[in-house]
């Protein structure tokens, strides 16, 4: 039977072919264009994929064993990824393998490129955040407070958020210390956080199960921690109740810096965090978007469909786990 034209809502989106079996835990571009925008997947299947997402085919496929709970390129040949056998393994392009180069005390819960030391972070359920330096292999701990459940940077400051809502900030140029500790400004448990690169000031923001994000400043001064915010996003009305759905994954765009954030409600939405408004939102997906990212050159945003379990009065899976790549028209991520 030939496949139906698609809707014009779906014309600009494309599904990529030979997909994970299992929930997808994240998708990740590569930094390089020199091959195309290859795209990595991770899944709780035990693989790790990498997709020519132009031509939409498999390049790649790592067989991790366990599930991974995170992946990163860390150059347009080398990346990396960790799970629930508690492992750090890099998986090389150019030869088709992958083998471990570090472990945590328990699963690794992020893996995250810190682009402006060029040195690899993974965070884990041991309360550690670790970095490697791939060109020294030098290898530095740092404890925190409790589980790692998101990290991101800014520069040269890492942000770790934890459970009970706490979030450290280190300068990695010195590591002795966090230079700040504090706790989200929003009430529920953190689920995911970005660095905001292209605000006036050195900024991320951070997202909870409760439908809501905050923009928070690394600045202490009292002046700039004024300039903090949270907005509620990821909720609609069904048969006139409110339902409130987990923020899983924020991204910003890298040419104009504007964010996207999406959610189990299976919504993008596209954000002018310096305006404070939201500029687009596109069409609702047959369910969770559990992880999100834009390729280098902003031209495309790859979503992971994928049922992550919040509703207890759906026990099953709506749809099988799938992964989008959607072209962006500048007019939806471009701030007026």
């Amino acid at each position: 039977m030939a496949r139906p034209e698609p809707s014009s809502s779906e014309k600009n989106e494309i599904r990529l072919v030979d997909g994970p079996s299992d929930t997808i835990s994240a998708v990740r571009f590569s930094p390089s264009l020199s091959s195309g925008r290859l795209l990595m997947v991770s899944s709780w299947d035990g693989t790790v994929r990498i997709h020519d997402t132009d031509n939409n085919v498999k390049r790649h496929q790592f067989e991790i064993g366990e599930p991974v709970l995170d992946c990163c390129f860390s150059d347009s040949t080398h990346a990396f990824c960790g799970g629930l056998d508690n492992h750090i393994k890099m998986c090389d392009l150019n030869h088709g393998k992958h083998f471990a180069v570090g472990n945590h005390d328990d699963a690794v819960r992020c893996v995250h490129l810190n682009t402006s030391r060029n040195i690899m972070t993974t965070g884990s359920w041991d309360k550690t955040v670790k970095t490697w330096d791939p060109r020294s292999k030098s290898v530095l701990v740092l404890s925190q407070p409790d589980k790692v459940y998101s990290l991101t940077s800014v520069k040269d400051y890492l942000i770790v958020g934890t459970k009970d809502r706490r979030i450290w900030i280190w300068d990695l140029r010195n590591t002795n210390e966090p230079m700040q500790k504090r706790e989200s400004s929003l009430k529920y448990q953190t689920r995911c956080m970005t660095g905001l690169a292209m605000t006036s000031d050195d900024a991320f923001s951070v997202a909870s199960i409760e439908g809501r994000v905050a923009v928070e400043y690394l600045d202490s001064d009292p002046e700039i921690q004024k300039k903090k915010y949270a907005f509620k996003c990821h909720r609609n009305k069904e048969a006139g109740i409110e339902m409130i759905y987990p923020v899983n994954s924020l991204v910003v765009h890298p040419v104009f810096g504007t964010m996207a954030s999406g959610g189990s409600d299976g919504v993008v939405n596209i954000w002018d965090i310096n305006n404070k408004k939201r500029m687009s939102q596109f069409r609702r997906q047959a369910s969770t978007i559990s992880s999100m990212d834009f390729s280098k050159d902003g031209k495309v945003l790859a979503l992971s469909i994928s049922y992550l379990f919040e509703r207890e009065d759906m026990p099953n899976k709506p749809c099988e786990d799938h992964v989008i790549v959607r072209s962006i028209a500048e007019s939806e991520v471009k701030p007026k």
